[in-house]
């Protein structure tokens, strides 16, 4: 298991999809830049097992103790990458 960072800087999930030809058995989980708009696009790769993304715990809800914001935003998150898992199986 990899942590690929940073991801979108590093050319995103065409980049991981890359590395991840010659190193068929590695697993991979993307941060940097990752967000509910590219989440899909990372989530494609089989080899990528989770990923990471400031905008499930944004800095301004740290700040407010808006714990219930990051609990919304952590389930969409999970609920999301569920969605597209069984799409594509």
């Amino acid at each position: 298991r990899l942590k690929f960072f940073p991801a979108v800087p590093m050319g995103g999930a065409k980049t991981l999809g890359a590395l991840s030809a010659p190193y068929p058995h590695a697993r991979w989980m993307p941060t940097g830049g990752v967000s509910p708009a590219n989440l899909e696009d990372f989530f494609r790769l089989k080899q990528v097992f989770a990923a990471g993304g400031a905008w499930v715990v944004p800095r301004d809800a740290l700040a407010a103790r808006d714990y219930a914001r990051v609990e919304a935003l952590a389930r969409e998150a999970t609920q999301a990458v569920k969605a597209l898992r069984s799409d594509s199986r």
